[in-house]
């Protein structure tokens, strides 16, 4: 049976990636015990999905403090003036309105998640400071009090979880680890998650007309449309902010860089429009060349890009309209040790730079 490379290569990383859970499985390191004064879960870390509560778990059952001055009127409400805890993005120092409840089912568990269902913003830092013994044990003695926690909401590429090194703990040692040993140090595999991107991109659509010389007179320059159809709901939900059609001349060999022909750009979008078309003049006729079309998002944040390849022959449109059955989909680690064709469907349809990985509460 023949392989062509890029299916071999994407099988002998999908076995690498299998081997390496199967060793995290074998040898993570317990999570860490519950003794400690608060198991700094979701918290210390810069890689909280913005969807993750807080959670601070106890090494005994706790209860609200029943001082007048710090006794919540009910578990979920706003804690934003509580003189005894606060919560500040540390960009802005904007004060966060948030809510804390003890856990019910639970008691050794402090949930504190922002107001009405809100979540924590991408790519920003915060500091959860407590000043007041707000909960304390079942005998009212005090379990913490001017405590500070720091937690991020930014995230790593899958190929910086597998294979990026960082530096040893021990300021004395050589040794070098990756950032799936860190993270498993503290979280266990159900609690890494692994996101695709969304996909707004739903067809980019190429028709080049050959210039037309009778002659030696050019009666008409060769002339280019580009149709890029979106998702409207990524304008909605103000995760696009612009569009991006490069062309690029392909380098001759695979060491070549690419030569950027032309550019052009949408600043202006509305979720009533799906079809951004635009044209393009004296791009080459008898030569291949490449389409670009790519999404920004907050702060020139990449979110999506789709190449279109125009062949030397151009006198079809050409058309990608290429659809992803993992878009937005997200696995925990243990779910893709535990099923490795969700791995290989992810690493078919997204490179590893694409998938998000973040930590979480469960």
């Amino acid at each position: 049976m023949m392989y062509s490379a890029k299916k071999f290569n994407l099988l002998a990383q999908t076995v690498k990636l299998a081997i390496i859970f199967m060793l995290i499985a074998v040898f993570a390191i317990p999570t860490p015990s519950s003794a400690d004064l608060a198991n700094e879960f979701a918290l210390e870390t810069d890689y909280l999905d913005v969807k993750s509560p807080i959670v601070l778990e106890f090494d005994t059952p706790i209860k609200w403090n029943p001082d007048e001055d710090l006794y919540p009127a009910a578990p979920n409400e706003s804690m934003k003036n509580h003189p005894g805890i606060s919560l500040i993005e540390d960009d802005t120092g904007e004060l966060v309105s948030i809510s804390m409840e003890i856990d019910s089912d639970n008691p050794y568990k402090l949930i504190i998640t922002p107001d009405e269902g809100e979540h924590w913003k991408s790519n920003r830092y915060y500091t959860l400071s407590i000043t007041e013994p707000i909960v304390l044990d079942l005998s009212d003695n005090e379990v913490f009090t001017h405590e500070s926690y720091g937690f991020g909401t930014y995230s790593l590429s899958f190929t910086e979880l597998m294979f990026a090194e960082i530096e040893a703990d021990h300021p004395d040692s050589d040794d070098t680890k990756t950032k799936v040993e860190e993270l498993i140090e503290d979280f266990s595999p159900r609690n890494i998650k692994v996101t695709a991107p969304l996909r707004y991109i739903k067809e980019v659509e190429v028709i080049h007309k050959v210039e037309e010389v009778t002659d030696d007179t050019t009666i008409s320059s060769s002339i280019t449309n580009v149709d890029t159809i979106i998702d409207t709901k990524g304008i909605e939900n103000g995760e696009i902010d612009r569009i991006v059609v490069n062309v690029f001349k392909p380098g001759e060999t695979a060491d070549d860089a690419a030569t950027l022909i032309d550019t052009k750009s949408f600043e202006t979008l509305s979720a009533d429009n799906k079809l951004y078309d635009v044209g393009f003049t004296k791009l080459p006729d008898h030569e291949k060349y490449d389409v670009e079309v790519i999404l920004y998002g907050e702060n020139d944040y990449e979110l999506e890009k789709r190449v279109v390849q125009v062949p030397v022959n151009k006198d079809k449109p050409v058309v990608n309209k290429k659809r992803f059955s993992s878009a937005g989909k997200s696995y925990s680690l243990y779910d893709l040790m535990e099923k490795p064709k969700n791995l290989q469907t992810l690493l078919e349809q997204n490179s590893m730079d694409e998938l998000k990985v973040q930590v979480v509460h469960p």
